[in-house]
This record gives C-alpha cells, sequence and structure tokens, in this order.
C-alpha cells in the first residue's frame, strides 16, 4: 500500500494528530494504534523521519522536545493489551475525531502538502514540519510577551490605559505575524506556527 493510500486511509488529520501527540503529551512514550501492518509501517516511517530531522536540528536550549512513540496494529494491541495498561494510548482513527484548532490547522496542512504528490513525500512532510517546530522556538518569546499584554488589558479599568494597551497588543500581535511571513511564504504554515505556539504556551507545555 503507497503512502498516499495510507494517508487516505488514516486520514490528514490521523496522521496530524499521531504528530501533535510527540508534542504535547506529558509522557515518555506514545503508543499510537492503526489498523493493518501498512498503516504501521507508513506512519512508524514519517514519525521517525520526523524525530530525526528534529533531533539533529533543534538546539541544545530548546524548550521542545518529541516524545518517544511505538505504533502497533489493532491486532497487536489487543493481542497483548496487558502490556499496555497505564500506558498512552493513541487510536489515531478514533481520536482523530477530537476537537482541537491545533489539529484542525495541522490537519489542514498535512493534507496541503500531501496534495502536491512529491515524489519523496515522508521526508518532505517531516523536514517541512520541522521547520516549523524550529520556528516555535523563536515564537515563543514574542508570544508570552503579547499573552502578558492581553492578560493586563483584561484587567486594567482604567479607560486610557486600556486603550493603549489594545494597542501595544495589536503591534505585537503583528510584529509575531511579520516575523512568520519572514520565516513562511505559506498561509498555511503561518497559520499553523501561530496556533500551535499560542496553544503550547497557553497550556504550559513550553515555558
Amino acid at each position: 500500500m503507497s503512502f498516499f493510500k495510507v494517508i487516505s486511509e488514516v486520514h490528514p488529520r490521523g496522521l496530524g494528530y499521531a504528530i501533535l501527540s510527540l508534542i504535547i503529551e506529558n509522557t515518555d512514550i506514545v503508543y499510537l494504534i492503526v489498523d493493518t501492518e501498512e498503516e504501521k509501517e507508513v506512519l512508524g516511517e514519517i514519525l521517525l523521519e520526523l524525530k530525526e530531522q528534529f533531533e539533529a536540528r533543534r538546539s541544545f536550549s530548546s524548550s521542545l522536545k518529541l516524545r518517544d512513540f511505538k505504533v502497533l496494529t489493532a491486532d497487536e494491541y489487543y493481542s497483548n493489551w496487558e502490556e499496555y495498561a497505564g500506558k498512552r494510548l493513541i487510536f489515531v482513527k478514533l481520536d482523530r475525531n477530537l476537537k482541537s484548532p491545533p489539529l484542525d490547522k495541522l490537519a489542514l496542512f498535512i493534507e496541503s502538502m500531501w496534495r502536491v504528490r512529491s515524489r519523496d513525500p515522508i521526508r518532505r512532510i517531516a523536514l517541512h514540519m520541522v521547520d516549523l517546530l524550529l520556528a516555535l522556538d523563536v515564537a515563543k518569546e514574542h508570544y508570552k510577551y503579547l499573552r502578558e499584554l492581553m492578560a493586563s488589558e483584561a484587567k486594567e479599568e482604567d479607560p486610557k490605559k486600556k486603550k493603549d494597551l489594545l494597542k501595544a497588543i495589536d503591534r505585537k500581535r503583528k510584529e509575531l505575524i511579520s516575523m512568520l511571513e519572514k520565516r513562511f511564504s505559506r498561509r498555511e504554515d503561518i497559520d499553523l506556527t501561530y496556533e500551535l505556539i499560542s496553544f503550547l504556551v497557553d497550556k504550559k507545555i513550553i515555558e
């Protein structure tokens, strides 16, 4: 089964949630469960390429890390379910339906990459995703300051000071978007990076 056939079965949203789980889960290893051996092979290749490329390029001081993972078929899981009691399990085709703005953007990003039908889609998706992940370290401080401004504005009661804070928020948001626009030409990349950094900082997944 080809890469494109597997992704059509798993859906870009399923692949997106598999990738997102490596970023956000608070555990050493994530167990991802798919239906078939072909899906297991392709998903494993994509995530391994992503993790290896990220580890090779991330800075020593980066607060972002990707969790280790293991891909299982449903039959492997159900035949040995006792081994996985208490583990973090991701049922890829089921959990892809979770409501999540970052997942929405990630699915759109993967679909846009998938439709290009490049000669080496696994490497292309992994490299492009790593570019976005590396940008998060740069965007993090910008967004944290933006969040501080928004918190101050929400508490401020003086109309003039509130108006000044709203202007400062608008300037800082434009500054962050401008920084992302200088790194990425595609709107999907800019939107996804902004959505990821806001989610990861707001949820204190990266500090």
